[in-house]
């Protein structure tokens, strides 16, 4: 099925591209990618969707893993109902079993 691009994803899309040229993302530090999933710059259209009218929808949940080098397990991190950027969302925190031998 093809991707049909309307106004609400463009423009998400492009303030997406804004925040990672302003600050690239690194593999060791997820606050970039907090910082596209939390956003809410643009009042129509934010990435983090809150049902604030005129906008019907809301983000029920924002996960990220974090991948850790060596045997260490990844880590899963669920901010439940809350934007990841506010400090005051409930984090769930849990490691992932990593499958017998597999190594990064």
């Amino acid at each position: 099925m093809p991707l049909v691009a309307d106004a609400s994803s463009e423009h998400r899309l492009a303030r997406a591209k804004q925040i990672v040229a302003a600050a690239p993302p690194r593999a060791a530090n997820l606050t970039t990618l907090w910082a596209v999933l939390g956003d809410t710059h643009d009042a129509r259209y934010p990435l983090y969707r809150d049902a604030t009218p005129p906008d019907d929808s809301a983000t029920a949940a924002t996960a990220t893993f974090q991948l850790r080098s060596g045997h260490a397990p990844p880590v899963l991190l669920v901010y439940e109902v809350g934007n990841p950027l506010d400090g005051k969302t409930k984090v769930v925190r849990s490691e992932v079993p990593r499958p017998q031998g597999a190594v990064l």
